[in-house]
This record gives structure tokens, C-alpha cells and sequence, in this order.
């Protein structure tokens, strides 16, 4: 049986829209827009962000959609990661059976990302953004990964770094959209001879 997982936000500044299918890789449609402008959070940046779900579909063999749109692009973005880390923890469900726990490192011209993620059912982040230079580019990033995870109720751990002397944002942020995606896939995986256990000595 497939894993589907949808939620939705709809207020006076946003309307969205998320589906994620745990294992049926590789149909997606995104769709982010805003109608508005502001001086750090541009429409630059929500094509950036349209790439880096891209990836996270994509390198995380995920299916479904994202449809978002509202008046200003960072409560966009915010209310995005919301839903988005609503509608992950939809489709994961009790936890049953998950391998729960992964990590991976993953270069990119120039920049490294790391990623370890506990799916534990406990919602927290500790990520390092602080090399990427753009101001509004790292605030959202931070703003998308918080509560991506705690949404989702899994612990977050990740860096993105420059480790050359080619310093690119859009790279590092790629890399750790990437690391994301490659880590969400193994830990979201059914383990077949333990597909009725709890992967907790809690039981829950």
C-alpha cells in the first residue's frame, strides 16, 4: 500500500497546497508564486526555493505536488515548509517499521552539505546556515528546515558549507536540498523484518 501523506493551509495571506508519496518515485508538479515583492525575499528567491523542493522530490524519490501561492514571498515560503512537513508526517504515519535514523554528507562545486535525521517523532532542528551570504536566502532556508521538522516530528541536524574558493550560495543550499532528499528516502523505509515494530523501546 502506498504511503500518501496531504495537507493544506489556506488563510488571508496564503493558499497551499502539498501531496507526498513516500514510494512512488518521480511525478511531481510545484508550483510557488507570490504577488507581491520585498527587499531580502524576492522572486528570485522563490524560483531558487521551486529548484531546491525540486531536488528534495527528486533525490528523495518522492511523488506528488506543491501548490502555493500568497501575498509576500516569505509567508509563502514559511507557511510552505509548514504543510509540507504536515503532509510528510501524513504519509510516514505511526512510524511502524521505519529505519528511522540516517545521515549522508554531499559535495557540490565547491560547497558541502551534511545531513543526519532521526525520525523519532520529536520535532527539532540544530542547522548551521551561517556561510550562506545571502541574508534572506539563509533565513529561509532556516525558516524552511525548522519547521519542516518539527511539522514532521523528526530531529534535524545539517550544515552547508563553501569548502573551495568558489562561494556559492545557490550550491550550498543545493547540496543540502539534495542531502535532505538522499536522507528522507532510507529512514522513511519500510525494514521488512521489523515492518510491525515501533523503532522505539517506548513502544510509541
Amino acid at each position: 500500500m502506498e504511503r500518501i501523506g496531504k495537507a493544506e493551509r489556506k488563510t488571508k495571506e496564503v493558499d497551499i497546497e502539498v501531496a507526498i508519496n513516500l514510494d512512488t518515485p518521480g511525478e511531481y508538479e510545484i508550483s510557488i508564486a507570490s504577488r507581491g515583492e520585498e527587499p531580502n525575499v524576492d522572486q528570485k528567491t522563490l524560483t531558487l526555493f521551486h529548484h531546491f523542493y525540486q531536488q528534495i522530490y527528486h533525490h528523495g524519490f518522492l511523488s506528488g505536488f506543491i501548490k502555493a501561492d500568497g501575498d509576500l514571498p516569505h509567508h509563502v515560503l514559511e507557511d510552505l515548509a509548514m504543510v509540507w512537513g504536515e503532509a510528510l508526517r501524513n504519509a510516514v504515519g505511526d512510524r511502524r517499521g521505519i529505519m528511522r535514523f540516517g545521515s549522508l554528507y554531499v559535495p557540490f562545486d565547491g560547497s558541502l552539505a551534511f545531513v543526519s535525521i532521526d525520525y523519532s517523532g520529536r520535532g527539532y532542528a540544530v542547522l548551521d546556515f551561517n556561510e550562506i551570504e545571502d541574508i534572506g536566502l539563509r533565513a529561509m532556508a532556516q525558516h524552511t528546515f525548522e519547521p519542516i521538522a518539527k511539522e514532521a516530528h523528526f530531529n534535524l541536524y545539517g550544515f552547508a558549507k563553501t569548502v573551495g574558493t568558489l562561494r556559492d550560495d545557490h550550491h550550498k543550499l543545493e547540496a543540502f536540498c539534495k542531502a535532505f532528499g538522499r536522507v528522507l528516502h532510507p529512514v522513511t523505509r519500510i525494514y521488512e523484518p521489523g515492518k510491525e515494530v515501533i523503532p522505539s523501546t517506548k513502544g510509541v
